[in-house]
């Protein structure tokens, strides 16, 4: 029961997060592309990851462009602007301040022990998806210095 209600919120948070990007007028594959911006990923990865083929990777930085989130570099690539990294950060704060609900309700001392309770399972996990995956899956599970933007 533990682990559905861990699952149950990571689902929810997820909902509300990709409520937030539709609500920034994003599509998915250009939120894809920010997040791998926001995120210092190698080019492209985390919407090729999800399965965008180069056709909807390269819409998604047109798309970005005409935006004003993204910007093509004097070598032909491209890159986030520091909008498009303002916009993806302000994203992640409105899914922050949507899901405060449960932990609000659970109070600090509740919160703070189910977090105690779960990070062992959670790390191993994780550890997990590292040696079977990589260590870019799960970016919502890690902490990232992500303040650059």
């Amino acid at each position: 029961s533990g682990w559905h209600a861990v699952n149950c919120l990571r689902e929810w948070r997820g909902d509300t997060h990709w409520a937030a990007v539709v609500a920034a007028g994003l599509t998915g594959v250009e939120a894809s592309v920010l997040h791998n911006e926001w995120l210092r990923y190698d080019t492209d990865w985390l919407p090729t990851s999800r399965g965008s083929s180069p056709e909807e990777v390269a819409a998604a930085w047109d798309g970005l462009v005409g935006k004003g989130l993204a910007e093509r570099t004097d070598d032909g690539t491209f890159r986030a602007t520091d909008a498009g990294l303002v916009a993806r950060r302000e994203i992640e704060e409105r899914t922050d301040a949507l899901t405060t609900t449960p932990w609000e309700l659970l109070g600090v001392s509740r919160s703070l022990q189910f977090a105690e309770d779960f990070e062992g399972p959670c790390e191993l996990l994780l550890s997990r998806v590292d040696e079977t995956a990589g260590t870019n899956y799960q970016p919502a599970s890690r902490v990232r210095d992500t303040d650059f933007a």
